[in-house]
Parts: C-alpha cells; sequence; structure tokens
C-alpha cells in the first residue's frame, strides 16, 4: 500500500550539507580556541538541542550568548550552503512520487525563508504542497511543529511515512504517529541510526521499494 503522505527532512536527507556544516563549526572553533571535530565525529556525537551539542565541545554560554552564536553559525553556513548539493537520487524519488500521486512535504530545523528560497534554487519546490521551518534562528520547534502539523487535519496520516537521517527525525515520526524510514547518509552515523530501530537504508534510490 502506497503511503497517504511523505515527510521530508531537509538537512542531510534532501540536501548533502554535512561537510558544509563541519566546516563552519571549526572556522566558529578555531576563534575560540576549541579544537576542531572531524566529520565523523560530528555525525558521532550531534544532538538536538544543538546547544548540548556547542557544550560538549567546549562553548561557554556564560561568557557567550547563544542566541548570538546561533546566528552567527546560521549567517555563515548561508554563506556556503550552494555549495552543496542535492542528496544523490533524491530528485528521483521525488519524481516517483510524484508521478504515484504521493502528497510530499517538508518538516525542517531550517529558517522558513531561507528554506523556501534553497528549495526553489534546487529545483524542487514544486514537489512539496507544505514546507514548515523554524521561524527563527534558533533550532528547537521541530517535535512541536510535527504534533501540530499531524492535528492540524491538512494531510492524511493515516499511512505517511517521514523519512529523515537522525534520530530527532525519529522522535519527530513518533509525535506525528507516523512511519519511519532513515537514512544513513546524513548527519548521523550508521552506527547512531541502527540502535533507533527503525528501518534504515544507504541510498535513497531504495526508497520507493520500501514504500510499495
Amino acid at each position: 500500500m502506497l503511503p497517504t503522505l511523505l515527510v521530508w527532512d531537509f538537512n542531510g536527507t534532501i540536501l548533502d550539507d554535512g561537510h558544509i556544516l563541519v566546516a563552519v563549526n571549526n572556522e566558529m572553533n578555531r576563534e575560540r580556541g576549541i579544537p576542531e571535530i572531524s566529520y565523523d565525529y560530528y555525525r558521532d556525537n550531534f544532538c538536538h538541542p544543538p546547544k548540548s551539542f556547542y557544550e560538549s565541545i567546549g562553548y561557554d554560554f556564560e561568557k557567550e550568548d547563544y542566541r548570538e552564536i546561533s546566528r552567527q553559525f546560521l549567517e555563515r553556513y548561508e554563506l556556503r550552503q550552494q555549495e552543496a548539493p542535492l542528496m544523490p537520487h533524491v530528485t528521483q524519488v521525488l519524481q516517483w512520487a510524484k508521478e504515484q500521486g504521493i502528497p510530499q512535504i517538508v518538516l525542517s530545523a531550517h529558517v522558513q525563508d531561507m528554506l523556501e528560497r534553497h528549495l526553489q534554487r534546487l529545483g524542487i519546490r514544486e514537489y512539496f504542497s507544505h514546507v514548515s521551518g523554524e521561524s527563527s534562528h534558533i533550532i528547537g520547534g521541530k517535535v512541536e511543529r510535527a504534533k501540530a502539523l499531524a492535528a492540524s487535519g491538512q494531510f492524511d496520516f493515516s499511512n505517511a511515512y517521514l523519512v529523515g537521517d537522525t534520530s530527532h527525525d525519529y522522535q519527530s515520526a513518533q509525535a506525528m504517529n507516523c512511519h519511519c524510514i532513515l537514512y544513513s547518509g546524513g548527519h548521523e552515523s550508521m552506527e547512531r541510526l541502527k540502535k533507533v530501530g527503525a528501518p534504515l537504508i544507504d541510498d535513497l534510490s531504495k526508497l520507493p521499494d520500501l514504500l510499495r
């Protein structure tokens, strides 16, 4: 039975931006005398809320305001995001879902106006009937927005699937009482995602077979 709805995460699922996130993080680390992190370290340790991750690598929010750190990070990230390509095969999967008549929406921790702009830039905005992003640069409301989305009555969640790349995406799926398929090519390592217990793929081209 085909899904009644596909809910897509953006960063790390649709957009291959992990290396840019790490590069920006290390740029800010160097300015503060904080050791740089590797891409593998990021995938093994990044968590929500992001504030906890920053604290774990050495940021002191008694000396610096977290909101200002978040603003700086997003500003620098935005300058480089155009370097990030789409994940392999994501356009083909979006087109397949469209041809099957499956409604598709985006649920992201990215800021709304920036998210809309990047979807347009990447040439994939047309695939989504609804886009839900954060209202500010302070990340933290994705699970709450997931609950509100499911309760809105706008979409048929009777056989909905969320496609994401993190354990936080799995939490969002649980909040919507929908299925979840996780992709290991994004912001969390395969080892971490295996512990979640959701169906796991290493290539988005495998998604249609799981959804048929």
